[in-house]
């Protein structure tokens, strides 16, 4: 294990006792390759009017090449009410140091109740534990770390340089264009340390272990103040782990702590940084350090763990994996994705049943596959998982409309019964008595489902009891820690489910029974789980506005009429729209997951899935879903098998399409090419995303030579077939 602090020697343990509660940092330092000229540079003195805005610099006017290399400078567009001021930073290869540290201004009040609450005023705002959003002090989300700065009172914006952190900083949307990437990374530990300030300094009667938890997971997940050492000759001798210095804030025994709280807080910052920032930033912070000492190496880094940031395109796995990947091991292949989802055995969880109630359905205690309660497996999994990929989301499914039914259960073993009772008031049943198929697959591949094909019998989500075993599974889930939500299928708010696999004649319940029910079980959910766990709903190509106040995310799971051939415009056109709509209402965080379905030649042939998935036409298929996706959201794409095929549904190949890194969104979503109408392009920090459905090939041109990722040509001109897409790299 990392030691995150070793003992600073008398001179420097008595300078931490009056030192400002010090977030951080240095100067400002680009990477030398970035140095901006100095004529580029903003003087100290340089405000920005209130009045001046910078145009999107995804808007393309059609007699302008899109030029990749501009940038719109990070302080050029604010706010009309806030004036910036960005203050030229030393050079990186003369660093300064500071002769004087600010005065400890900071004291705490021992209050009624015995803690130690600070003078001084909370930060507004603050980055979102496990989020990319910056937050209020009710919590109310304003707007994406990606595009904030830390400001001061003032409203300049704070340069990286090792000054402490005031009363009145607080994070402003602005653009960070044209920074490196040592200056986002310290406002993003800005905005980082603003929330455990907030916490530890303001909030700290209120605040329990889990809520601090996930304030400080950033330091968790890199070993930063894992250790407490209370045995120093003098109270300035000691230092606090993270849970430490919890258990101390919460108990300070009618003690003034703030010189405890002001050195956790300060070295906290200065590890962090640490990590996420250059080695070249890490010299600076030695060579600027006004006691000379590098903080750094006092943390004890042996490897440095930045910031992870979620770059596009971001795949998702609904249910079954990458089949083209066989030197991968089944759980690499799932860490590919940043969106997963299957049933409880997706992430080794069973719900639990016993002899005397032998049925999963009416379960909400979970097991692991070990029928282990303490659930081991399901937790060394999602280690792995997180250790692969730490921005992964894994989800449940959580049955509602149909599941698997037993109607004999004299030769099964118990585990081995349907999800309900046989004579369960769960099941909805035909009028001669019968259970009606809910769902079912052609497994003699005669192009025809045949009622003992039927996997499924219809549920009757309208009943009350069933409505809230549904959202005791989903709590159930949530305090799990496993996973990050739950997936709902089947959901529609614009016709009908409950009717027969096979013919679709007859429906069993109104519409109106069934959307009722379907914001019910949402509303239930929600109010169990709060707003932090995540919602998932199948919706196809269809909006859901009714629901949008409770959901996260749309699995768009298209549709199409011939398993041999692909989509129509018209078809397109409206799942553009559903998912830029998907994009702007559900709620925060969004988990859209757009899915095409691949062109069969043979149909249910195993044997040669992945050599079609591979085809020339299915490849093009993929781009064309995949810059779909870039360019109208941000959210996750896959290309797999059509449902229509006799064989699990889901299965795909990993495509080196999908491995290109092109960063994150810079421009708006769906912006015309030159006006072009059906030729859409989105600006990323890496390059551009486009698609074409305009009816004929299209030439894009760019200011300089870009990559093509799908046939790796360099030209600053590239060639676009009519329903296709490309994704550009600089």
């Amino acid at each position: 294990m990392r030691r995150s602090f070793l003992n600073f020697d008398n001179v420097l343990v008595q300078r931490l006792s009056i030192i400002v509660c010090l977030l951080l940092l240095l100067p400002s330092c680009s990477e030398t390759s970035k140095t901006v000229a100095p004529s580029t540079t903003v003087a100290p003195s340089t405000t920005v009017a209130p009045s001046t805005t910078v145009a999107p610099s995804t808007t393309v006017a059609p007699s302008t090449t899109v030029a990749p290399s501009t940038t719109v400078a990070p302080s050029t567009t604010v706010a009309p009410s806030t004036t910036v001021t960005t203050v030229a930073s030393s050079s990186p290869s003369k660093p300064t140091k500071p002769s004087t540290r600010p005065p400890d201004r900071y004291s705490c009040i021992i209050n009624e109740t015995g803690f130690c609450v600070f003078t001084g005023e909370p930060h507004k705002n603050f980055l979102k534990p496990d989020s990319d959003l910056i937050v209020d002090l009710n919590g109310e989300e304003l707007f994406s770390v990606d595009n904030a700065v830390a400001i001061n009172s003032a409203g300049q914006t704070l340069t990286a340089r090792g000054t402490p952190a005031f009363d009145g900083d607080e994070m402003f949307e602005n653009s960070t264009t044209g920074m490196s990437g040592d200056e986002k990374a310290f406002h993003r530990v800005m905005a980082t340390m603003f929330g455990i300030r907030n916490q530890l300094m303001y909030n700290i009667e209120d605040l329990d272990e889990m809520t601090w938890n996930s304030f400080v997971t950033p330091l968790a997940e890199r070993g930063i103040k894992e250790t407490t050492f209370t045995g120093g000759p003098t109270p300035k001798d000691n230092y606090y782990s993270r849970d430490g210095i919890f258990e101390l804030a919460k108990n300070p025994n009618g003690r003034d702590i703030h010189h405890d709280v002001m050195k956790f807080l300060e070295e906290s910052g200065l590890y962090l940084l640490c990590h996420v920032t250059s080695i070249e930033f890490s010299q600076m912070l030695a060579d600027t350090h006004p006691q000379g000492h590098d903080p750094c190496e006092d943390a004890g880094i042996e490897n440095k763990i930045p910031w992870l940031v979620s770059g596009f395109p971001k795949i998702c796995q609904p249910w079954m994996g990458v089949q083209n990947r066989p030197d991968s091991t089944t759980v690499e292949n799932i860490a590919r994705h940043d969106l997963y989802w299957g049933g409880p055995w997706a992430s080794k969880l069973l719900w639990e049943t016993t002899q005397d109630q032998p049925y999963q359905g009416l379960s909400t205690t979970l097991v692991d596959t070990n029928s282990d309660p303490a659930l081991t497996q399901a937790r060394q999994l999602k280690e792995e998982l997180l250790n692969l990929n730490p921005k992964i989301k894994t989800l449940i499914s959580v049955e509602y409309r149909d599941a698997t039914i037993e109607l004999d259960e004299d030769d099964l073993e118990f585990w081995e019964y349907g999800h309900y009772p046989p004579d369960s008031p769960f099941w909805l049943w035909d009028a001669n008595g019968d259970p009606i198929p809910g769902w079912g697959e052609d497994s003699d591949k005669d192009g025809v489902i045949e009622p003992e094909e039927a996997l499924a019998g219809l549920v009757d989500f309208t009943k009350p009891d069933l409505i809230e075993l549904i959202a005791q599974k989903a709590l159930s889930l949530k305090e799990s820690g496993i996973v990050d939500g739950i997936f709902l299928d089947w959901w529609n708010e614009h016709s009908r489910t409950a009717a027969s696999f096979m013919d679709w004649s007859t429906f069993y319940l109104t519409q109106e029974e069934e959307l009722e029910s379907r914001l019910a079980i949402l509303r239930r959910i929600r109010e169990l789980v709060g707003d932090e766990f995540l919602i998932l709903v199948n919706t196809n190509e269809w909006k859901v506005p009714l629901s949008a106040p409770y959901v996260n995310g749309t699995f768009m799971e298209l549709y199409k009429p011939d398993y041999s051939e692909g989509y129509t415009v018209e078809h397109l056109i409206e799942v553009e729209n559903t998912l830029h709509w998907a994009s702007e209402n559900l709620q925060k965080p969004r988990i859209n997951c757009l899915e095409g379905w691949r062109v069969v030649y043979d149909y249910g042939n195993e044997g040669v899935q992945v050599s079609e998935r591979d085809s020339a036409e299915n490849r093009q298929w993929m781009r064309v879903f995949t810059t779909i996706a870039l360019t109208h959201s941000e959210g996750h794409i896959v290309f797999s098998d059509d449902n229509a095929e006799p064989t699990s549904d889901h299965y795909h190949n990993w495509y080196d399409f999908w491995d290109a890194d092109l960063g994150l969104p810079v421009g708006e979503k769906r912006q015309l090419f030159n006006s072009i109408e059906g030729l859409f392009i989105r600006e990323f920090t890496n390059g551009y995303a486009v698609y074409n459905r305009s009816g004929s090939a299209q030439v894009v041109s760019f200011e300089n030579e870009l990559m093509a990722v799908s046939t790796k040509n360099f030209a600053s001109s590239h060639e676009i077939q009519n329903l296709d897409g490309e994704i550009f790299i600089n």
